[in-house]
């Protein structure tokens, strides 16, 4: 898999109460803005992660 949901994927499949696993390309500073600007949406997320040794850095 090369890469999951997006933060507008999420926002409109929370109105359905439906999960997104949110890709791993994110900044820190993404995650903060979105998680500020939809809080409703943080319980219908997942963060993916990669199993590699760089995924862990």
């Amino acid at each position: 898999m090369d890469t999951v949901g997006t933060f507008e994927m999420a926002k409109v499949l929370c109105k359905f109460s439906l999960f997104t696993a949110v890709h791993k390309h994110y900044s820190l500073v993404q995650w903060q803005e979105f998680a500020g600007q939809n809080p409703d949406c943080l319980e219908h997320l997942a963060a993916s992660s990669g199993t590699g040794s760089s995924d862990f850095e």
